[in-house]
């Protein structure tokens, strides 16, 4: 499983759909996504059954799909939040999750740690809120 993330990209992401496409063209640029219009197709599909806000300016999208190569969570940190994603809050902070349809057990074992500790006040706050080395630390548990 691979943990990335982008920090106040330089491009312009004025909305959603932008977003999601930008995070499809990034992973399948490095080599985790083979489809990026299928995986981002899969994230608008989850999106539209729920939000996935979870503290305020921060978003968890996430995805299952055959088009992903090997399990990923991108933390991407907007510098400019989207008014878009739900009705009422400005998002900046996104975890995107992808992973595929047959995940390695090691990878769910991974995924499941990160998202029970989101449960833990400091994780979410590191999340929602901290510096880029405030999320690399959150996202290093998993790697080890």
């Amino acid at each position: 499983m691979r943990c990335l993330t982008i920090w106040e990209p330089d491009t312009s992401i004025p909305d959603k759909r932008t977003l999601i496409d930008a995070v499809a063209t990034y992973l399948s640029g490095q080599g985790l996504v083979g489809d990026r219009c299928a995986a981002a197709e899969a994230l608008r599909l989850r999106e539209s059954l729920g939000d996935t806000l979870i503290a305020p300016h921060l978003a968890i999208p996430h995805a299952m799909s055959d088009a992903v190569n090997e399990s990923v969570v991108l933390f991407v940190k907007l510098r400019d939040g989207l008014d878009d994603w739900q009705p009422g809050a400005t998002v900046d902070r996104y975890l995107f999750t992808l992973i595929p349809e047959r995940p390695p057990t090691a990878d769910l074992e991974a995924i499941k740690s990160l998202y029970t500790r989101l449960a833990d006040d400091r994780t979410l706050e590191a999340l929602a809120g901290g510096g880029p080395s405030d999320v690399l630390t959150v996202l290093q548990q998993e790697r080890n």
